[in-house]
């Protein structure tokens, strides 16, 4: 107790003492400004539009080892100095209690440092909606990470009676202690041929590697287990500086060190960690605990991990950890039912040739070097699959990939997915001979389809197919244009025996349009090709929906930046990119889905008369209701120039995808001509129907990015597209677990406020804008009239009120030029505003307050000194 209370009166002394001169208010107005400036300046946080702090606590480490030996170079250089470090050991105080009261000084010094940053997370708060989790363990870790550096600069500090020296040598260790953590340090040391041990020994040692989790998110206590024994270990080393002739010292020192590094082995080693991100982003989910919960016998993963190559790139290998930790997870989570299996395939092994016969990829990152190897391979029973290529691209889908792995070989039975579609690329195909003999590939297909050949068995079912065959429990129709009645009809069938269908209409397609200017022929043409819009004629009708193909869904709130030629950049509401705020909150084929593009998509309308009353229909993706309206197909198609007259929101949420089901009716009572009908033909059944009002969506271009990586070919989701289309599968023919996975590990987080102005903007300004070029049309008509109307030299034979009148009509041209630029100069300009008070707010406000506060206390200590003399 005694002790407790000693450590309390130097700490209060020590802290007391910061603000006793200008040091400790220079130091907070350089680290808030430097922090504010990289954070905003640097790294662009306003510009990036995303509550994500990560860049604001990426430069955390770096600005400590600026800063933090100079706030903490003199706690104890100073005392020998000045000759008061021997008094300080006469005191009835221990070296141990003085040096610890200092060092918690000095780290409440920089967690007050670290407060004062609370703009940044309250301007995030205020313009988005952050992950509160996630900023709380950046800042404990951002503590941690300034305890340990200044227990190190206190240790420096007891070296010298010189402060400049302790700053040095501080400095000198805190910058090595991050270095050895920096990626490009670690692929140069691999690069060099360090062993890959040593390699991860020495960057298991840095201030730096430690501090990535916690900035994420997640509060490993491995990580505060290695802070708490770098400070313990500086503070120890520092209490046998200032005691060297202490009997055992050096014993004792080397016996903790051997403590706190096998703690942090031991800490290393064990799954004691808290996901604090709000959605549990770094935690095994609830669908994959339930999947393991229903597995009938065990699952064999094998993890293949090139762990100990020279060559295995620094960032695979903590991919590779990552991996094996979250396979571990499944382990422990699934009460026996999974069995984990790691193999190191070192070259001409046996592991590396089960890697090779499983299928597992070789990686050569070092053309001259043996390959390395990153798979994981799932057995039970007969049943095998492989992960042949991990890479950290995919690290977003990794617990969907993994978990999907399972279900392949638990379940292993694949059912069968139709597709029908006029577009030639939807499942691709083989090349002709003639494009295969000059290098050509055959078409993959889209992307969305190719996943799909992953887990279900997806078969082309051809436009003219009069019946669905049985085995087809789950049917794709993308972008039907010209449907004939044999095909309606077997749709109508196949509906009304219980399938369920998946519809992409859409009334203008861009892939569409691609594809019939690339392949334009006669043929094609009679396969329903040209572009054009698509429905569902008398099925639509009979089921009650509507779907205008002649009009396009615009909406302000939901605009996509598109670039508009010259170089310059348009906000486009027809190109629809939409946010959780448009998804049904209550419906899994949205869920974990906040990020849809949806380009040039129509509008369904439901009408609930008494015919279809066994129907219902529940909307799924919506547009805004207070900005969204239809404009017309045509004028959608070449930008905001041509859609400015209809852009007039209506009040109303118009329904881009909805769900329809329920007792369905057939659209043929008769029968339709001219097909196979019998007389045993369904009447009516019930079904259920995934309705979206667009098919760009699926395609590449709109939906994923093919990535050539040193690691191979990476698919990599641009948005949530293709989570969305896989929620609809997985609910209809797979395992609604899966629901959600895929983009569980995206987590887009926009600054709502900023979109909320843009929307603002383009609405107020559209009309001045339309009124100018109205204006201007006209200016320029009357021009050409008054010059076309005097052949030859115009000029000589106009009389002068003419051209008064002529001269007059150029300064009214320029003169509405010049406002025309004005306004779309406008659209812009409270955003920037924004920005720039925002910018101020971070980056000087507090720091200016602080030095305000600096100079108050100056004066009122120096009015003390004065009246004291």
């Amino acid at each position: 107790m005694k002790g407790t209370k000693s450590i309390r009166a130097v700490f209060a002394r020590e802290f007391k003492s910061y603000f006793d001169s200008p040091v400790a208010y220079v130091f907070l107005v350089a680290f808030l400004v430097l922090t504010g400036f990289l954070t905003f300046g640097v790294a662009l946080f306003y510009e990036r539009r995303q509550a994500d702090l990560g860049p604001f606590f990426f430069w955390h480490p770096w600005v400590y080892l600026l800063l933090v030996p100079a706030a903490t170079m003199g706690l104890w250089a100073d005392e020998r100095r000045a000759g008061t470090a021997e008094l300080l050991l006469t005191l009835p105080l221990t070296a141990r209690q003085i040096l610890l009261g200092k060092f918690l000084a000095a780290w409440a010094f920089l967690g007050l440092a670290l407060a004062l940053t609370f703009p940044v997370p309250a301007t995030a708060g205020w313009l988005g909606s952050p992950d509160w989790g996630a900023v709380a363990c950046g800042y404990a870790g951002s503590f941690l990470l300034a305890g340990a550096a200044a227990a190190i600069g206190l240790f420096a500090s007891t070296l010298s009676r010189s402060a400049v020296v302790s700053f040095v040598v501080s400095l000198a260790a805190v910058f090595a202690l991050l270095l050895v953590g920096f990626q490009p340090v670690v692929k140069a040391l691999a690069d060099w041929g360090v062993p890959s041990g040593l390699v991860d020994a020495v960057a298991g040692c840095s201030l730096l590697s430690h501090f990535e989790a916690l900035q994420r998110g997640v509060l490993d206590f491995a990580d505060v287990g290695y802070y708490v024994g770098v400070m313990v270990l500086a503070l120890a080393a520092a209490d046998y500086a200032v005691s060297p002739r202490r009997k055992g010292g050096a014993i004792v020192l080397a016996a903790l060190a051997a403590i706190v590094v096998a703690a942090n082995v031991i800490l290393a080693n064990l799954p004691l960690r808290l996901d604090l991100t709000a959605d549990r982003l770094y935690s095994l989910s609830d669908g994959s605990k339930a999947v393991l919960a229903k597995l009938d016998g065990e699952v064999t993963v094998k993890c293949y991990v090139s762990a100990s190559a020279a060559d295995m790139p620094p960032n695979l290998k903590t991919y590779a950890a990552r991996v094996e930790n979250l396979l571990g997870e499944y382990v422990r989570a699934s009460g026996g039912k999974i069995a984990l299996e790691v193999y190191d395939p070192k070259p001409d092994s046996d592991a590396e040739e089960w890697a090779q016969r499983y299928g597992i990829e070789p990686q050569n990152p070092n053309p001259f070097g043996a390959p390395v190897y990153c798979g994981v391979v799932a057995v039970c029973g007969d049943a095998e699959e492989v992960l042949p290529m991990l890479s950290p691209r995919t690290e977003a889908t990794l617990e969907y990939d993994l978990t999907r792995l399972v279900t392949r070989v638990a379940w292993p039975e694949r059912p069968v997915i139709g597709v029908m579609s006029p577009l030639p690329d939807v499942l691709g195909g083989e090349a002709n001979p003639m494009a295969m003999q000059m290098g050509q590939r055959p078409n993959p297909g889209w992307a969305v389809f190719s996943e799909l050949k992953k887990d279900y068995d997806v078969r082309s079912v051809p436009l003219t197919a009069e019946a669905i065959d049985p085995d087809v429990k789950t049917l794709v129709v993308v972008h039907p244009k010209n449907p004939d009645d044999k095909m309606l009809y077997a749709l109508d069938q196949f509906v009304l025996r219980g399938g369920r269908l998946v519809v992409c209409v859409d009334p203008m397609n861009i892939a569409d349009m691609i594809a019939s200017r690339r392949n334009a022929n006669p043929m094609m043409m009679q396969m329903g090709g040209g572009d054009g819009p698509s429905s569902l004629g008398k099925l639509f009708e009979a089921w009650g929906v509507s779907f205008a193909t002649d009009k396009i869904v615009a909406d302000f709130a939901a605009s996509t930046k598109l670039n508009a030629g010259n170089n310059t950049v348009e906000d486009n509401p027809a190109f629809l990119t939409l946010g959780e705020k448009n998804m049904a909150s209550d419906d899994l084929l949205v869920a974990q889905v906040s990020d849809v593009m949806l380009p040039f998509a129509g509008s369904f309308a439901f009408d609930g008369k008494s015919a279809n009353k066994g129907l219902s229909f529940e909307p799924v993706i919506s547009s805004s209701k207070d900005d969204s309206c239809l404009v017309d197909r045509g004028a959608a198609q070449f930008g905001m120039g041509a859609m400015k007259r209809e852009l007039k929101p209506d009040g109303k949420a118009h329904v881009l995808a909805a769900r329809l089901e329920g007792t369905f009716k057939t659209a043929f009572p008769q029968g339709p001509s001219g097909t196979n009908a019998v007389a045993s033909a369904l009447k009516e059944g019930t079904g259920t129907v995934v309705l979206f009002g667009d098919a760009d969506f699926l395609a590449d271009s709109f939906c994923v990015q093919t990535l050539n990586t040193p690691f191979g070919l990476v698919v990599q989701p641009l948005n949530d597209n293709l989570a969305l289309f896989s929620n609809v599968i997985e609910l209809f023919a797979g395992r609604a677990e899966l629901i959600g996975l895929r983009s569980r590990g995206r987590a887009d987080r926009p600054f709502a406020k900023v979109r909320e102005l843009e929307t603002k903007a383009l609405a107020k300004w559209q009309a001045k804008e339309q009124e100018l070029e109205t204006a201007l049309q006209d200016t320029r008509s009357r021009l050409e009239a008054i010059q076309n109307g005097k052949g030859g030299d115009a000029r000589a034979l106009m009389s002068r009120d003419q051209q008064d009148e002529l001269a007059r009509f150029r300064k009214i041209l320029a003169d509405t030029n010049r406002q025309l630029k004005n306004v779309r100069r406008e659209l812009t300009a409270d955003i920037d505003r924004l920005g720039t008070r925002l910018k101020f707010l971070n980056i000087l406000m507090v720091p200016l307050l602080v030095a305000f506060l600096g100079i108050v206390h100056g004066l009122v200590r120096r009015s003390r000194c004065r009246a004291h003399r």
